[in-house]
This record gives C-alpha cells, sequence and structure tokens, in this order.
C-alpha cells in the first residue's frame, strides 16, 4: 500500500478479526452478533480508507481551499463503497481509473458489494444471515479493490 494510513486501518480490521478468532466457544448467536459487528466495522473502515485515499492524493497537489473541497465532497456524496459508488468516485476525478475497477473480476466485485449489502442491511434494522467465515473470506477477496484503489490514485 502506497498509504501509511490506509495500511493501518487495514491493520486494525487484521487485529480484530484475530481478536474474534480467539474467543473460545462462541454461540451460535455470539458468532452471529459478531459477524454483524464485523461486517459494519469493514465496511465503515473501507469508506475511511478510501476518502483518506484521495485526501492523501490531493493534499499533496492542491491548496487549502480545494482539500477542504475535496473532502466536503466526498463526505457529502460518498457513502455505501459498493463496487458501483467506487467506479462512480473514481470516475469524477479521472474516468481511467473508473475503468481499472470495473474491469476486475465479477468475484472481487462481487465480495466487496457482499460487505455493503450486509452492512446496509443490518444498518437499516433488516434480517442478515452473515457468518463469520463468509465476512472474513469476502473481506480479504474485497480487499484487492482497496489495494487497486490506492494503486490507481497514489501511484505505484
Amino acid at each position: 500500500m502506497n498509504s501509511f494510513r490506509s495500511e493501518n486501518l487495514l491493520e486494525e480490521i487484521e487485529f480484530t478479526i484475530k481478536k474474534i478468532n480467539k474467543i473460545p466457544n462462541k454461540s451460535l448467536l455470539e458468532e452471529s452478533y459478531l459477524a454483524k459487528f464485523l461486517v459494519v466495522f469493514i465496511c465503515g473502515t473501507f469508506e475511511e480508507i478510501i476518502k483518506n485515499t484521495f485526501t492523501e492524493k490531493f493534499s499533496k497537489e492542491n491548496s487549502l481551499e480545494i482539500n477542504s473541497l475535496i473532502d466536503s465532497y466526498l463526505e457529502e456524496k460518498f457513502r455505501n463503497p459498493s463496487t458501483e459508488n467506487i467506479i462512480s468516485i473514481l470516475n469524477k476525478f479521472n474516468e481511467e481509473w473508473g475503468k481499472v475497477i470495473n474491469k476486475m473480476p465479477k468475484v472481487i466485485q462481487e465480495a466487496m458489494d457482499y460487505i455493503v449489502t450486509h452492512k446496509n442491511l443490518i444498518a437499516h434494522g433488516h434480517n442478515s444471515d452473515v457468518t463469520l467465515r463468509e465476512v472474513i473470506m469476502n473481506y480479504k477477496t474485497a480487499c484487492k479493490i482497496i489495494a487497486k484503489i490506492d494503486y490507481i490514485v497514489l501511484g505505484n
């Protein structure tokens, strides 16, 4: 990762997963609650990483006023890091960036969308049947989009 902050945020997710996995003798109900917590935590962290990546990119190149505008725009317009929303926000800055994500394998895009879909179900009081195994598996796959965003926005 080119972004130290983003790398730290991903390490927080990894640390949390390790802590959850070390909890002994989890009941099915406890596993369900932990999976729901984890999917919400991951989704929010992914959103923060993506916003941070843009902030980091443009803070090096622009005035304080432009940076403030970009931060405000992202805070207002970028919610739920679904593949569609990621491509949309990338296209606002550079259409080539959006094309890179759009060309990624569908299984990777679906992993990101899984995280966002289940976060939304949970946040809006609907039933979500996520499991820890599924959340962790989809997280690891969706990280490929996070890494790709870091690469295309911040360079190699």
